[in-house]
Parts: structure tokens; sequence; C-alpha cells
């Protein structure tokens, strides 16, 4: 499914719910979002403001590329050994 709001727009939902004072099913139907997604970001964003969300973004991101890098090591390793292996003459008995 399409992402179609911003770690940001979520963030400034939940705070514009607070500052509201409506109930979360009024202003989940005004907003156009299902009571069960704001429930979800609520938990996931309720205590950050927008700029801990965009911090945390960029070291996920970041995570995303060491973890990758760290495959592709342990990849480029493993062929190596593989070809020493290979390349090791047979023993006959």
């Amino acid at each position: 499914m399409k992402k179609v709001h911003t770690e940001e727009q979520i963030v400034e939902i939940l705070r514009g719910h607070e500052a509201n004072g409506i109930s979360v099913r009024e202003y989940c139907r005004v907003k156009g979002i299902h009571e069960t997604t704001f429930y979800n970001w609520k938990k996931r964003y309720g205590s950050m403001d927008v700029e801990e969300v965009r911090q945390l973004k960029t070291l996920q991101q970041e995570n995303g590329r060491s973890i990758r890098s760290s495959r592709k090591a342990k990849w480029a390793s493993s062929q190596k050994q593989k070809l020493r292996i290979s390349a090791m003459p047979l023993k006959t008995f």
C-alpha cells in the first residue's frame, strides 16, 4: 500500500488532535484516516516532535546502508573462501 502521509505530517496530525479536543473518531473522520491508523501512529510517534522523527528517519537510513554494506562484505568474503577451497588440490589415497 502506498504511503499517503509523511512522518512529519503524521506528527502534525497527532499534535492537531491533542490541541483540538474533539473525539478521536470525529477527528479521524475529518482527517480522512481510520481510527486504527491513528492509534498505530500514536503508538509509534506519540511522544516525538517533527525534529525527532527526522532524526529517526536518518538513523534508519544509515542503519540500512550499514547492514547492506556488511552483507556485501560477508558475501565477498564467502566467495573468496569458496574459490580457495575449489583451488585446493584433491588428496589421493
